[in-house]
């Protein structure tokens, strides 16, 4: 049998990321909060986390800590049905998303989310690698270019979202007869999978081989194409607004990609997780392709 404090503890320094910060979180002492994580290690004989800077868990911390969510949502919803009142106390849900749904059309789950006292903990990285922190145990649920779900888990068709090449008419007419191994572009950073699948699929270009900006934010990719400093690739949802008034247009029209997304999520009877799984599923059917 578990002690959930010393749990508690251990989930706090990994979200924190510092004993510093978790401590005044769980308002307790630092030292309080070092013999909680002492005591829980010496109890399951493993090493539970790696004191580096930020602190992160080890593959055995990271299944207590999923275990010790798992039991939160399970807790939460035996007390809304043993109260069965309207003032509940708030529950965080831990989730891994890309950039391009949260910037154009994730956003739309939040209020009816807020109205069930659920709130939104998200870690942005590509579509590619967020199944992987729920294979660790990090977050409970992804939005993933992966169709299979891990094991334990579920996994929902979203839709697809379409990416497109935008510029300023100026730039494009600029860069018209340039090869695209010579014309600015803009990355999301190292893991920009899907803009180094974009070039090589259609100009046969490895990462390295073009001149990039560098802009990890999904906003500033338009901002930057739109003050004409290069071209984007971006999701033609977020990028529509500024193509109706042609203050861009599409630079490639005949070479777009088109990116699947799936919702996956624990399999575990919750209350909470089923509401969450609703809302996004509304949500991408109502926006998605």
């Amino acid at each position: 049998m578990f002690d959930y404090k010393l749990l508690a503890a251990l989930t706090e320094v990994v979200h924190q990321g510092s004993f510093e910060r978790a401590a005044q979180s769980l308002a307790l002492t630092q030292s309080a909060v070092s013999q909680r994580i002492k005591l829980l290690e010496q109890r399951v004989g493993l090493p539970l986390l790696v004191r580096s800077t930020p602190v992160q868990a080890t593959e055995e911390g990271m299944k207590l800590i999923q275990h010790s969510r798992q039991v939160q949502l399970l807790e939460r919803d035996l007390m809304t049905g043993l109260q069965q009142t309207s003032e509940q106390t708030f529950q965080t849900v831990h989730l891994a998303v890309n950039a391009d749904s949260l910037a154009t059309w994730l956003p739309a789950i939040f209020s009816p989310l807020f109205e069930k006292n659920i709130l939104l903990n998200f870690t942005l990285d590509d579509q590619d690698v967020t199944h992987e922190y729920l294979k660790a145990g990090s977050v409970m649920g992804c939005i993933t270019t992966k169709q299979q779900p891990h094991q334990g888990c579920r996994s929902e068709k979203l839709g697809e979202m379409e990416y497109i090449t935008v510029a300023t008419p100026e730039f494009v007419d600029r860069y018209k007869n340039h090869s695209f191994s010579d014309i600015p572009t803009i990355e999301f950073g190292c893991n920009d999978n899907l803009h180094n699948e974009f070039l090589m699929e259609h100009f046969s270009l490895q990462p390295g081989q073009y001149p990039a900006h560098k802009l990890p934010s999904t906003e500033a990719f338009l901002d930057a194409a739109r003050a004409g400093i290069a071209y984007a690739i971006a999701p033609r949802l977020q990028a529509q607004p500024f193509l109706d008034t042609q203050e861009v247009i599409e630079m490639t029209p005949e070479k777009t990609i088109t990116v699947p997304l799936y919702w996956h999520y624990w399999s575990l009877t919750s209350e909470i997780m089923e509401e969450v799984s609703h809302c996004i599923l509304k949500s991408a059917k109502q926006i998605l392709k």
